[in-house]
């Protein structure tokens, strides 16, 4: 099975068990999400401030160079939940699928933890001080939510993606275990 072809048969998968949660169940899945994604753009925005955007195209994303597999569910969800489309992987490039001339092709809020996360040392010699520690700061916060979230919706929401789907055959993995409802 190709890169592309297993990347969509696993997307098919999240949204489907994604529609099937309880509404009620949803909407706290997308609080977190949404919060999640308010951190990852501070996050960058603290990079860029730093010329963090000028510094990754001075280096052509070396750090990309295996971006197939740092998406999460998690990451994707945040799509999903917010009524938007993914960004079309480009496996074809031999770099980082979501790299395009520009940088990066998905926005602050939706990037994959990891790729939000790196800051290289280049990146970092030019934060202040305060910058760092609110930088180490919301990276902890976000690391809670994480860990918070695969624990109430299910630990494969915070593994690779792309690495679930090839390491099932294609077959997929459940992403999401829903709660277990209550019994009064």
């Amino acid at each position: 099975m190709n890169e592309a072809t297993l990347w969509g048969k696993g997307v098919a998968q999240l949204i489907s068990e994604f529609s099937l949660l309880p509404p009620a169940q949803r909407v706290e899945l997308v609080t977190l999400l949404t919060r999640m994604g308010g951190l990852k753009e501070e996050i960058v925005a603290l990079s860029d401030g730093a010329e963090g955007a000028a510094v990754c195209a001075s280096c052509n994303g070396a750090c990309c160079r295996v971006g197939k597999y740092h998406p999460a569910p998690l990451d994707l969800l945040t799509c999903f939940a917010a009524g938007e489309l993914l960004v079309t992987p480009l496996f074809a490039t031999g770099t980082c699928p979501f790299l395009g001339a520009a940088g990066c092709r998905i926005i602050p809020s939706r990037r994959p933890f990891t790729c939000v996360i790196f800051i290289c040392h280049l990146i970092e010699a030019r934060l202040s001080g305060e910058a760092l520690t609110r930088l180490s700061l919301m990276e902890e916060e976000l690391r809670r939510l994480r860990r918070e979230t695969a624990a109430r919706f299910g630990r494969a929401l915070a593994e690779s993606f792309f690495l679930e789907m090839e390491q099932s055959g294609g077959e997929g993995v459940s992403f999401l275990t829903p709660p277990a409802t209550e019994v009064l």
